[in-house]
């Protein structure tokens, strides 16, 4: 598999399968793999991450959605019954950058396995992500939907890698006491979690 990164990609390798009816909707595969720059996440609801987006990533998208207007309108003879033109692709493709209070954010899905670590490799679930952490995400575009009136890109997260904070080191003030024997959780010293506060 060729993961992208918003730095280095080849759009031209991207292709689109004739549209299948699955259910209510036409689906077109293909398969786009890229890896996100550091980026926060805006966020989370049910079985959905809203990301946003830095200026290299929007710029990335956005080319990317014009590669997939030009696909459109090159198949639209094998796809469609009519030819569309460049005006007609643009009118009914949905672009993948949206606003949320104007910043430009993507929406992705995700699934039950979804792989989400830290930089120590622990796994983690989606319960231990929020919003405004800071992540770098292997992004996947499986297929495009196509509607009566419009057609979009689906976006679906398959991995994240959760950047922890750094200690700014200008505010770290303390200075380590070579004579500390304080131990977490010692034998004689008093387990806190235990204890409970009168009302």
């Amino acid at each position: 598999m060729t993961i992208n990164t918003c730095d280095n990609y080849d759009l031209d390798t991207i292709t689109l399968e004739k549209p299948v009816k699955k259910e209510d909707v036409y689906e077109s595969k293909l398969s786009f793999v890229f890896q996100t720059p550091v980026i926060t996440i805006n966020k989370i609801s049910n079985k959905r991450l809203t990301l946003n987006m830095n200026d290299v990533m929007q710029n990335f998208i956005t080319e990317f959605d014009n590669k997939l207007i030009e696909l459109l309108v090159s198949e639209s003879k094998t796809f469609f019954e009519d030819e569309l033109t460049v005006d007609d692709a643009e009118d009914i493709y949905k672009n993948s950058i949206r606003l949320s209070n104007k910043i430009p954010v993507l929406n992705v899905q995700y699934g039950s396995k979804l792989n989400i670590y830290n930089k120590s490799k622990d796994v983690l679930t989606i319960d231990d992500l929020s919003s405004n952490d800071t992540v770098i995400c292997l992004l996947k575009c499986k297929k495009i939907q196509f509607y009566k009136n419009h057609c979009q890109c689906k976006w679906e997260v398959a991995q994240i890698k959760l950047k922890e904070p750094k200690i700014d080191k200008k505010c770290y003030l303390i200075v380590e006491d070579k004579d500390d024997t304080y131990e977490e959780n010692s034998d004689n010293e008093t387990d806190f979690k235990s204890l409970k506060i009168k009302s």
